[in-house]
């Protein structure tokens, strides 16, 4: 079966062993999939994102007989869900993140979402094939919530199978007021308060 391409994916090309910094071909999908750059033939650090696919990151890649390279993504699986409060109400406007189990960082390359106003959020994108960290043919990620005043008193982990595509997972997060105010100083080294 032949596949279709994706339109507005982003794909980065950058040398290997060169700072992106340096280097790097920052290239847009036309409405069929294609697009074209201008490099020297040799080999390439790809990488690629669409909307509703998962990111794709192609260490040594190179161009086939034609001239081309071409990059397959797959779609990724999907986190919906509600945040509430300690009494159960909807919290608009939190942000909602999903963590590395490892380290408690948002994994780099995932969207965040932010709720709406009754408190339900999406994650799109997610790629339930990455390296796996977690166990056999598992990926874990632990989503957070976080808005100002409010602080989430439970972590826990959730649990991709490698291979769930187009999966949508639904979970509810509680995150609670805060009911102390902290209050600090900045001081310098010689005891005198620090303005900003």
């Amino acid at each position: 079966r032949e596949k279709s391409g994706i339109a507005k994916a982003e794909i980065m090309l950058t040398l290997p062993d060169i700072d992106s910094k340096i280097f790097a071909e920052k290239l847009v999908t036309d409405q069929d999939g294609n697009w074209q750059g201008w490099l020297p033939p040799t080999r390439y650090q790809a990488e690629a994102s669409a909307e509703d696919y998962s990111r794709k990151k192609i260490d040594d890649a190179g161009l086939d007989s034609e001239g081309r390279l071409t990059i397959l993504l797959e779609r990724g699986a999907a986190l919906k869900g509600r945040v509430i409060d300690q009494e159960g109400k909807h919290v608009a406007g939190a942000g909602v993140h999903l963590l590395d189990p490892l380290g408690l960082s948002p994994f780099e390359g995932l969207k965040s979402g932010v709720t709406d106003n009754e408190g339900i959020f999406e994650i799109r994108s997610i790629n339930p094939n990455r390296s796996e960290i977690w166990g056999p043919g598992q990926q874990a990620y632990v989503p957070g919530a976080v808005k100002k005043g409010y602080m989430q008193p439970v972590l826990e982990a959730i649990v991709f199978e490698n291979g769930e595509k187009n999966t949508l997972k639904e979970i509810t997060l509680q995150i609670v007021r805060a009911k102390e105010r902290i209050e600090g100083r900045v001081m310098d080294s010689g005891n005198n308060p620090v303005q900003s």
